[in-house]
Parts: C-alpha cells; sequence; structure tokens
C-alpha cells in the first residue's frame, strides 16, 4: 500500500495524482492552507485512492462549535461511501481545545 502525503496547494496536481498508482492522499487542505476541497477532490480522484483530511488547521483553531459541527457533518455527507478517514489537515496547530476533539468524535459516532 502506498500512502502519499501531499497538503496544500494540490488543485493543479491532482489530475496526475488520480492517474497515478497510489492508493490513499493524505491530506486533502480546504483554504487557505489548500487550494481545494474535499468534493472537489473526489471529483477529481478514482474511488480506488483513498482520501484523508478535511479539516483545515486554521479552520480547525478558531472556528465554533457550531461550525466545526456543521463542518464534520459536511465531510461525513460528502464522503459517505467512499474510502474516507476523517482528520485535520497536514497539521494541528497549537491552542486547539480539547472539547474540539471531542466534539469531533461524538459528531462522528452520532452520524453513523
Amino acid at each position: 500500500m502506498l500512502l502519499h502525503h501531499a497538503c496544500g496547494h494540490l488543485r493543479d496536481l491532482l489530475p496526475l495524482i488520480a492517474g497515478s498508482e497510489i492508493d490513499v492522499l493524505e491530506s486533502v487542505s480546504p483554504p487557505p492552507t489548500g487550494n481545494i476541497d474535499i468534493d472537489g477532490t473526489a471529483d477529481i480522484l478514482p474511488e480506488r485512492i483513498a482520501i484523508i483530511g478535511g479539516i483545515e488547521p486554521t479552520f480547525f483553531k478558531n472556528c465554533t462549535m457550531e461550525e466545526l459541527y456543521r463542518r464534520v457533518r459536511f465531510l461525513l455527507g460528502t464522503m459517505k461511501g467512499r474510502r474516507y478517514v476523517l482528520a485535520n489537515s497536514d497539521s494541528c496547530p497549537p491552542g486547539v481545545s480539547y472539547e474540539k476533539f471531542l466534539l469531533v468524535s461524538r459528531t462522528v459516532r452520532e452520524y453513523m
């Protein structure tokens, strides 16, 4: 299995990645860290390539609990039925509250 780390500005690279032999792309970051969201990535990559990411680092740090809840629900709904690992994209910045991690966990369990 080959996992490729390529966070950041991926939009122009995705057609090349789609034609590669990788199994997993990690970690898709929406703006401002990256330049494409999960849904755009899923439209370009074949289903055989799993996708990791979706929660942009500065958003994770600065969002409200309600915004985070909506984002996690969006990601789970968008990627339902697809090979996907919900994760903060690229890295987790210092200062993200423990409560936000708990909210993500609870939301995933609620969604299942």
